[in-house]
């Protein structure tokens, strides 16, 4: 049990990952580790056929927060996240955009 309560969803988690994956077809949701510090969710946009050329955005849902973008301690790991997505071929990103706030602030981000 100790190792599935790494990516288990919380109720408002699981509708924003439901929503967004829905909306937006051309982004690759990743669901983060939540002991890795490196947000709730990678998100990976998939529209170019380049990974050196995929935007990489690592979100941390805060439920009735303003979208920021910054990092805080929930970031701290971020270039770990990158590295797998490097090693996996999906994104060559050398940073990401950190982005903290409600879900659906989050969702209106992309449209």
């Amino acid at each position: 049990m100790l190792m599935t309560s790494r990516f288990d969803f919380h109720c408002d988690e699981r509708r924003f990952a439901s929503a967004m994956l829905e909306r937006f077809t051309h982004l690759w949701l990743f669901r983060a580790d939540q002991r890795r510090r490196c947000g709730d969710f990678v998100v990976v946009d998939m529209s170019s056929p380049s990974p050196k050329r995929r935007g990489v955005f690592v979100l941390d849902l805060k439920l009735g927060a303003p979208l920021v973008e910054r990092a805080g301690v929930q970031m701290l790991n971020v270039p770990l996240a990158l590295q797998e997505l490097s090693a996996s071929g999906t994104a060559l990103a050398p940073e990401a955009t950190t982005l903290m706030g409600d879900g659906a602030k989050l969702l209106h981000h992309w449209n």
